[in-house]
């Protein structure tokens, strides 16, 4: 996962700061619903899986 970061020259961004940074008020048991309606082309979700890793864009 580290490697696709680096390559795509992103930055990673735990959970904490992307709420903040996109300003959501996050309830408990919304989990990721508000992505669905992002626009940010810039965003990028990364997760490790056996041989290697997934990106997805919303």
């Amino acid at each position: 996962m580290s490697e696709a970061i680096r390559r795509l020259d992103g930055t990673p961004m735990p959970e904490d700061e992307l709420l903040a940074y996109y300003d959501v008020d996050q309830e408990p048991d919304d989990d990721w619903g508000w992505l669905s309606e992002m626009d940010d082309l810039l965003l990028i979700g990364i997760t490790d899986v056996p041989g290697g890793c997934v990106i997805t864009q919303p």
